[in-house]
Formats: structure tokens, sequence, C-alpha cells
């Protein structure tokens, strides 16, 4: 099996030189055209396109005197009228320029990154080193200009001014230009690779808008798995057919063959069954075997399927996320790529487990794929953490516990049944939503209250005692006790440090220190402080965590976005999670709520609640958080009162957290707006931009009860007068048109 080369930029030829004659370059197709409604095809006589070089997309150009049909006649076009055509010697053909040699660039200097121009050029424009190449990082093509480009562009209104290449330069893998969705946008369809034919030489591009990456990073979440442009090209994962294969899962994870096509530097492929592997799964194999790192196909916790999420994620060898050190390297290098290699003829059989080797070029030695059990890795490594004969005891013996688990058609589905069902003997119909799918069945896999509804209405039945639901990577957990008691994921991971000790892992390596997510609530503080344990505050990503779980610092971390792991692996753990509280309910013979109202009265009560404010104008959500940061940051700011009703509230403490490692010494900055108040309530701004394309401001409120004759509240009536502070100081409804948050947890 041969390599291919495959070029990311429209630009670039391989390195080669073209030497095309000056006849050849007049006669190539050179269009202009403004508000373009036509369609592109790679044969006309495979998909017939539309007459090009018209505002209309319907007429035969204007300018066919400066340009010819290379195919000459005997093919035919068809228009948007229905009527078709034959394309004679001396028309515009779309077929001709949008199968064989189309490509973008912008129409002036002064267009911003992400586009505003209204007139775009397209063909084949030989020139480089152009102005308005430089400004919207359009990169000069490798090869000398043999004709001045005057000698065939037609001269119109508003074109930039361009001139010959002298000394061309390799070009960078374009990251700055997309098209604007109102004008100048092909709308039916975009080519999935133009071609270009001159004098028997050929080569293919991609299209320049597909190739677009997020620059403003400083939104929190994983960087790697921002929401991008799909890439349409001739392989891997650019492909319309991958990209609809494509299952919800992890690890090369989750996508037809195709998809996973190595490059040639990868000597070992590890994938799940299938496709399918959990993320905390994936992190389980990296540790075993000691790999590299391992790539991650995932939509996390968001919407699936063609038109959702599909994010790729990079784990290091500890089995963690990349830190941002890395992160950064990698998107340093990428904006340098100017060809990559794959192996179209590689067909790797996902179904079948075992070892298969392949010979490929330029390789010494086979290539190997080894096709695993999805499950079992990660079972053997439960059985080692977890008393399972006490937990089979809880769901099969006499008055067993009923529980009901919601995979919600991620990929925790075949885990479900083999550990709680078929291992640990929990009834077959405990399990609901357990066959992935690649849309998760139309759900927003985000295991919250908003979203979980249909675990939620069965657990109000008080049919079942325990109740659980998981995000699509199966990284993200949500409990629910009887009559659809809901546990907050801070007060849960509280709970499961102050019951370590049930536990059989814990009980041998001991508990070394606690770390949670600055958003999360300070409730684990306080079980830490009556355990004498240190406790770490980190910005929001478990890439955080991993430093501080190498150094033997800390035993348990959590977020309050649902997740709760510890230093068995170097993920968030749903599943793990799980049998935590199913041992903690062994062990103590009772209940969800009754174990949650011990802790209460033990500890006293956070009241806690999140605000999401989804799919908001990037530009708005930067306004706002700049100017909320000036308002809190100031000194004067310091000691006002708000007073809300009977409630007066003093701020004692605000900043725009910081944090530096306490490992490395690495420095992470603006990570959250805090305001403390002097009764140790607190107020939380954060932008988050892990949700989609658009961005989010996530809004905190905490406030401390620790009277046990106050902690069956309502969260929201407590919390109402921080929320109508922060309303007040943020101005989110005002400036964004809202009426409400898109999501309260």
């Amino acid at each position: 099996m041969s390599w291919k080369i495959v070029n990311p930029s429209p630009l670039v030829a391989a390195g080669r030189e073209l030497r095309a004659s000056d006849s050849a370059l007049r006669s190539a197709p050179v269009i202009f055209a403004r508000r373009s409604t036509w369609t592109e095809s790679r044969d006309c006589a495979e998909r017939p396109g539309l007459d090009a070089g018209s505002r209309s997309g319907t007429r035969e150009a204007r300018s066919a005197d400066r340009a010819r049909c290379l195919r000459g006649r005997g093919h035919s076009l068809l228009g948007r009228d229905g009527r078709r055509r034959e394309c004679a010697e001396g028309a515009w053909c779309s077929a001709q320029w949008a199968g064989r040699a189309a490509f973008w660039t912008a129409r002036s200097a002064r267009m911003q990154p992400y586009g505003r121009s209204r007139l775009f050029c397209l063909g084949l424009v030989w020139v480089a080193e152009a102005q308005a190449f430089k400004e919207t990082g359009v990169p000069n093509p490798p090869c000398k200009l043999r004709t001045p480009a005057s000698s065939f562009l037609s001269p119109r209104r508003g074109l930039p001014k361009v001139r010959r290449s002298q000394s061309p330069t390799p070009a960078p893998w374009l990251r700055s230009l997309r098209f604007p969705r109102n004008r100048g946008t092909p709308r039916r369809r975009r080519p999935q690779y133009h071609e270009l034919r001159l004098q028997g030489w050929s080569c293919r591009f991609l299209p320049a808008a597909s190739l677009r990456w997020w620059r403003d990073r400083s939104g929190g979440g994983d960087p790697l798995q921002r929401r991008r442009e799909s890439v349409r090209g001739s392989g891997g994962l650019e492909s319309p057919k991958v990209a609809e294969g494509c299952k919800p899962g992890c690890l090369s994870v989750a996508c037809t063959p195709r998809a996973l096509q190595p490059g040639p530097k990868i000597g070992r492929l590890i994938i799940g069954q299938n496709g399918i592997l959990s993320t905390p799964a994936v992190s389980c194999i990296i540790r075993k075997i000691k790999a590299t790192g391992g790539i991650i196909l995932t939509a996390s916790h968001c919407p699936g399927g063609p038109g959702g999420e599909f994010g790729v994620k990079f784990n290091v060898a500890n089995g963690g996320p990349a830190p941002d050190a890395v992160s950064d390297k990698i998107y340093q290098i990428s904006k340098t790529i100017e060809e990559y290699a794959i192996c179209p003829d590689l067909r790797i059989d996902l179904s079948r487990l075992g070892r298969q080797e392949f010979d490929l070029e330029n390789k010494f030695k086979p290539f190997r794929v080894e096709i695993v059990d999805p499950v079992d890795i990660y079972l053997n490594l439960l059985r080692t953490i977890f008393d399972f004969n006490a937990i089979k005891s809880l769901l099969t013996g006499p008055g067993q516990l009923k529980i009901r688990v919601d995979a919600m058609h991620g990929v925790m589905g075949p885990y479900v049944r083999k550990v709680l069902c078929d291992e640990l003997g929990a009834p077959a119909n405990s399990a609901i939503n357990c066959v992935p799918l690649e849309d998760f069945g139309g759900q927003h896999p985000d295991p919250n209250l908003t979203y979980a509804t249909t675990l939620l209405e069965a657990m109000k039945g008080g049919e079942y005692g325990f109740g659980a639901a998981f995000d699509a990577d199966g990284d993200r957990y949500m409990i629910l006790g009887q009559n659809g008691f809901f546990v907050s994921p801070s007060d849960s991971l509280a709970i499961i440090a102050a019951n370590l000790s049930c536990i059989p892992y814990f009980r041998q390596m001991g508990v070394r220190g606690f770390g949670r997510s600055m958003p999360t609530s300070t409730a684990l503080d306080r079980v830490a402080k009556s355990m004498k344990v240190p406790v770490y505050e980190t910005p929001a990503g478990w890439r955080f965590f991993s430093n501080l779980m190498d150094s033997g610092r800390c035993s348990l971390c959590g977020e309050e976005s649902f997740g709760t792991g510890s230093d068995h692996l170097r993920e968030k753990d749903g599943l793990w999670a799980v049998l935590v509280w199913l041992s903690i309910i062994a062990a103590r013979k009772q209940s969800v709520e009754e174990i949650v109202r011990d802790h209460w009265a033990k500890f006293g009560r956070h009241y806690y609640c999140r605000f999401d404010y989804e799919g908001l104008e990037p530009k708005t959500t930067y306004y706002i958080m700049r100017d909320l940061e000036a308002l809190v940051t100031d000194k004067s700011f310091i000691g006002q009162q708000f007073a809300v009703g009977s409630h007066v509230y003093s701020v004692a403490k605000t900043d725009s957290f910081e944090y530096v490692d306490p490992v490395d010494g690495t420095v992470t900055k603006k990570q959250g707006l805090r305001i403390i108040f002097s009764d140790a309530s607190r107020l939380i701004f954060r932008l988050s931009s892990s949700s989609g394309v658009r961005a989010t401001i996530r809004l905190y409120a905490e406030s401390y009860e620790r009277d046990p004759s106050g902690h069956d509240r309502e969260p929201q009536a407590v919390l109402s007068p921080l929320i109508a502070i922060a309303l007040k100081i943020s101005q989110i409804h005002e400036r964004t048109g809202r009426r409400g948050p898109t999501v309260i947890t």
C-alpha cells in the first residue's frame, strides 16, 4: 500500500513549479462574481453545474470573448430555470472552473480575519505577495509566475492591485479566512476538492474556507475541542461519508475505517471494537500499555450527528488531557502544515477482535492494528478498586436496591450492561438508552435536570432508589435518589471525599489531597479541613489536575460540571463515580437522600446553582466580560453593599482568577471573575466556548447555610438575591436580549 500526499492549502502545489505558457494562462478561466448563487461540480458530465460569470448564475458569461471553455462542444449545462444549454466554444463553463480550477481569495486588504467582503474573486489567479493576500492570511503560492497577472486578469471595479511574485515562499496553513454567510458564497454545495490540470500536470486542492481555526482561546475548556468548520477534502476525516458514519465514542473512536487511516509514522494503533471506547477507558489503555498518547474523537456532552459536534482531543502519555503547553505547540505546528499523507487503500475491520497487520510503503516492519474489547481492560481496573461482592449483594440480595441508569445513547451503553448488569447482577431493564447512536437519538447527552428528563420522570415515580445518567463519552454523570432527589455535583464530590474509607482502593493507598475547579462550591474545602488534607483550587478543565495527581498531591478531583475522578486515571470517570456511590450505600445501609442530609447536618449545606447563557454572539460576550472585569476589579468595588429585600451583602473580595501550578509554576490567567461577600457567599462569571461555535456565559451563585433548620429550602429561593445582584451588575439580559438562562443547574 502506498501513501498519497494531500495539500491542505488551495495554493500549495506540492512544491512543484508551474510552467505554463502565456496562452495557457490566458485561456485559464478567471471569474469575478457578485452575489453568486451557483453550484459547483467536479465534472459537468457527472453533475451539471450552473452557468457562471453572471450575477444570477443562469446566463452565459458577459466576458465570453476573454476566455474559452477548454472542453469545447459536446456537453451541456443545466441552468436554474430548468433549461439545458449546450456549452459552446468561447463560453464560460461552471463545470470547467468549479471542477477543475477553483479556489477562493479575498477582495481587498481591508478584509477582516472572519470576512466581511462582498466581492470575491474565483478562479485561477496566479498572483503572490499582494497586500490583500497578506492581510487576509491567504498564503503565497510556491510557484513562480511566468506571465504578469495583468496579462490575463480582467480589470474590474474594486479589485485589489496585484503584481508578479519574485521570491515565492512556502505557504502556511490558511487559518484566518472564511466566507461571509450573506454574500459571495455558493449556497448550494461547496466542492469536495478542486483539481487543476494544465499541460498534463494535475494537482488537487482543498477549499480555503474549510481550513479555519479559532484564534481566541481564552474561554476555557479543551482548546483542541473547539467547534470548527468541517474540512471537506479528498481523504481522511474530510470525507462526508466519514462525518455521516461517526458514532459517539473515543480513541480512533468512533468512526468508519477511513477516519482511522494511519499516518506514516504511527507503528501501532489500539482501537475499541466497532470504534467504541469511553474517555476513561482511553486513559486506562494509554496508561496500561504505556502508549505515547491517544486521539479521542467525541462530541462529549454536546449534540452529535450531522450538523452537531465532533471534537478531536489528544491525551498525553499519562492518560490525561494535553496540557496547555502541548496544545499550544500543536496549534503552532498546525499553521505550518503544507501537506499530509494518507493511505486510502488501507481497510481495517473494526468488528473483529485481535491483531491485524499491514505492509505499508516506506515501513521496515508491519503496521499493527489491535482491536480490543471496549470494556474488558477498564473492567479489570475497576475490580482492583471496588468490592464487587458488596455491590452485587446490594443489587441482588434481600431488600435489593432497584436502580435506573440512562446511557443517553452514548458510548456508555456497553459498559453499563457489562459492568452493572452482567457483572454486578442488576436486572437488564435497569439500563436504558444503551444502544450507541450517531446522533444520540436526537437527545442532548448532557446529564443534568434539563436534558436527562427521561431518567428524572422515572425516578419521580418512587419505584427506583438510585438513578444515574452519563454523557456521550462517559466522563460525566448525574446522581438521583428516590422520588427524583437531586444530588448536585458539588455535593456529590464532597460526599465522596467524606466517605472514601468505604472504597478498598483508598483504604490501601490513603488520601493525600483534594482538587476542585474554581467554580465548584467550597463544600469540598470543609471536608478537607476536617480530614486535615490540602485542597487545590484550579481553573475549569481536567488537564489542570494531571500535574497534581502525577506529583502525588491529589487523590480525588472534581468539577461542578458533573465530572469526578481519582488518581486511578487521569480523566474524570462517570462509571467510577456511580460505583463509589453504590459502595457508600452498601456500606452505610442508607438511601441517597439520607446520606446527603447526614452530610449537610455535619458540614452544613452549600446552596449552589449555575445559569448558562448559551449561543451568544462572541462579540457581545467579550464586551460584557470586559466591562464586568473593569467594574469588579476596581478597588472602589470592595466594601460596596447590595440590599435585596431583607438581605444585605457586603463585598469582601474580588479578583480575576489566576492559577499558579504548584508543581511546575505555570501561570494561567483570566479564568473567571469572582465576587466574594463577607458571609462567604460567592458570585462567579466565566466565559466558556466548549459548548459550540458561539459563546456561553456561565453565572455561578453559592451561599452557605450552617443551621440544619434551613437545609430544606429551595436553592432558587435562597440564591435569588445573589442572582439579582449578578444580573444587575452584569446587565446580561439587557445586553443580550435574553429573558433568562438557557440551562439552570
